[in-house]
């Protein structure tokens, strides 16, 4: 096994991830001047891997596990997409791809983009199918996101706290929604759903703020 006592004292900082493989009678070297370990380094079954100084890129995996060396921000454990905000360098708006490694990305995770404050777009993917709890929960500058045609649920308080959200559109194929998805979205006014006012009630949607209108193809409801 690897032993960490002797990794470099210059090493600032070990990723989540970083080594989720058993490595009996496996041996990674590492360049005395590496200064970081990125996630997932280590899925990979190696007989010897050598860290480059100074650098971290991500490996390919095994295990249900996917990554993208452009974009060491995301990785995908069978199909649920995990977003790291440490790693992130892209802009306020990000796009969410379809694929990663390989793999579709199906489900957010839990909390996956919590407290992310500097977004203020998401563009997620026609491959999702579930956002997890709390996904966007506190993205307080997030005034605009695009839900897929695909997905099918979201979880509690999914954007609770999105502050600055002003519109949704909400797909007619999303048939279970938990508690609290808008709650604390003060400036959420308009909601569209392709759906009946029927329709939109059997979705139960509780805590919407009573100044929204939601527009459904045969009128709209006040307030939720």
């Amino acid at each position: 096994t690897y032993d960490w006592e002797s990794l470099p004292a210059i090493i600032s900082r070990v990723y989540r991830f970083h080594c989720r493989v058993k490595a009996k009678d496996k041996e990674a070297e590492i360049e005395p001047e590496t200064k970081a370990i990125g996630q997932s380094q280590f899925f990979i079954e190696f007989s010897k891997l050598e860290l480059s100084a100074g650098l971290f890129f991500t490996l390919p995996l095994t295990g249900g596990v996917a990554a993208d060396p452009q974009m060491p921000w995301f990785t995908l454990e069978d199909g649920i997409l995990y977003f790291d905000k440490t790693l992130y360098t892209g802009g306020e708006t990000l796009t969410v791809p379809k694929q990663i490694g390989g793999q579709k990305v199906r489900e957010l995770s839990e909390y996956c983009f919590l407290g992310c404050a500097g977004l203020t777009a998401v563009e997620l993917p026609e491959s999702l199918e579930w956002i997890g709890p709390k996904a966007f929960a506190g993205c307080i500058q997030l005034r605009g996101i695009k839900l897929p045609e695909s997905l099918q649920g979201i979880g509690g308080e999914a954007f609770a706290g999105c502050i600055a959200l002003e519109a949704i559109a909400i797909p007619y194929t999303v048939r279970t929604v938990g508690i609290g998805i808008f709650d604390d979205c003060g400036a959420l006014r308009h909601i569209y759903y392709p759906g009946t006012r029927a329709d939109w009630h059997l979705l139960e949607i509780q805590g919407i703020n009573p100044k929204a209108r939601v527009y459904c193809i045969d009128g709209v409801v006040t307030g939720g």
